[in-house]
C-alpha cells in the first residue's frame, strides 16, 4: 500500500535583523522569503495548471537521487507537459561533502542559460559525473578544484568559465532559501517525492509503471470531477 503524508505549512515570519553573511538587499537568511515564484526548476516549462504538479527534492551527489532521476524524466515525457508538472527542488544532504556546492551549481546554470533543457542537462550530467564528486573521491580535494571541475560540466551547456566562478559562491543565498523551504515541506532525505502538495512514500527504484498505479487513477478522478 503507498502511504501518502499530507504536509500543510504556511508560514510567514517578519524579521527585523540581518544575519551574517548578509544576504540580498532586504532579505534575511533567517527565515524563508516569500519567492517571486515556486520554488523548482521544471521539466519541458510543463503547465503549473497541470492536474499533477509533482514534485522532487534531489541532492546531486546522493546516489538514490540518481537512481530515480532517468524514470522522472520518463515518466514526465509519458504524460507531457500538460497533464504533469514534474519539478526538481534541490535538498543538499549534510553528510556529503560538496553537495551543497553542486546545488548552488545548478542556481548558476539556471540563472545564465535560463533554459529548462539546458538546467536539466546539467543535472544529468552531473549525476553521470557522481562518482568523481563522492566524499570518498574528493577527500584530498580542495573546494577550489571541485568548483573548476562542477564548472568543466556547466560549460558543455553554455556557461563561460568566468561567469560560472564570478557566480557559482554568490548563488549560496537562493540555495539555502530552497534547502529550508525543503524543510518546510517535511524533506528529510532524498529523493523526498511530492504530488499535488503531499508527500508520497516512493523509492528511488520505483518503475514508470509503478507510478502509473497511483498518478494514473489521480489524473481519472480530476477528469470526472471536471465533467461533473
Amino acid at each position: 500500500m503507498i502511504k501518502l503524508l499530507l504536509c500543510v505549512s504556511v508560514v510567514v515570519m517578519i524579521e527585523n535583523g540581518q544575519s551574517h553573511p548578509s544576504p540580498p538587499s532586504g532579505q534575511s537568511y533567517s527565515f524563508i522569503s516569500i519567492p517571486p515564484q515556486p520554488y523548482g526548476y521544471s521539466f519541458m516549462d510543463a503547465s503549473r495548471d497541470a492536474p499533477i504538479q509533482f514534485e522532487v527534492f534531489l541532492d546531486l551527489i546522493c546516489p538514490d537521487s540518481k537512481n530515480a532521476f532517468p524514470t522522472l524524466k520518463m515518466l514526465a515525457d509519458h504524460y507531457g507537459n500538460k497533464k504533469m508538472r514534474l519539478s526538481v527542488l534541490s535538498f543538499p544532504l549534510p553528510y556529503h561533502k560538496f553537495a551543497y556546492l553542486a546545488a548552488q551549481g545548478v542556481n548558476v546554470v539556471a540563472s545564465v542559460t535560463n533554459s529548462s533543457t539546458k538546467t536539466w542537462d546539467y543535472m544529468k550530467m552531473m549525476f553521470d559525473a557522481q562518482p568523481a564528486f563522492s566524499d570518498k573521491e574528493t577527500v584530498n580535494m580542495t573546494t577550489t578544484e571541485i568548483i573548476e571541475n562542477m564548472g568543466k560540466i556547466a560549460a558543455r551547456v553554455g556557461v563561460p568559465s568566468n561567469t560560472w566562478s564570478n557566480n557559482i559562491l554568490s548563488s549560496a543565498y537562493d540555495t539555502r532559501t530552497q534547502w529550508k523551504y525543503g524543510c518546510r515541506r517535511g524533506a528529510a532525505g532524498t529523493p523526498w517525492f511530492l504530488i499535488n502538495g503531499v508527500t508520497v512514500m516512493g523509492q528511488p527504484t520505483w518503475s514508470v509503471e509503478q507510478w502509473q498505479k497511483l498518478i494514473d487513477p489521480l489524473i481519472q478522478q480530476g477528469a470526472d470531477c471536471i465533467s461533473q
